[in-house]
């Protein structure tokens, strides 16, 4: 738990002096589900990199 509070103002800190945006990522669009989860040839070709 203590290194999650560090990171947390660390990270919040670093929104509050602007150096880094926070934007919301719709479900459908998380790129992190390519290395979480199985998903669909389809899906999986949306969501890569190109």
């Amino acid at each position: 738990m203590k290194h999650i509070q560090i990171d947390l103002h660390f990270f919040r800190d670093m929104v509050q002096y602007g150096v880094l945006t926070v934007h919301h990522v719709n479900t459908q669009d998380q790129l992190a589900d390519l290395l979480t989860k199985g998903l669909s040839r389809q899906k999986t070709e949306f969501l890569e990199p190109r």
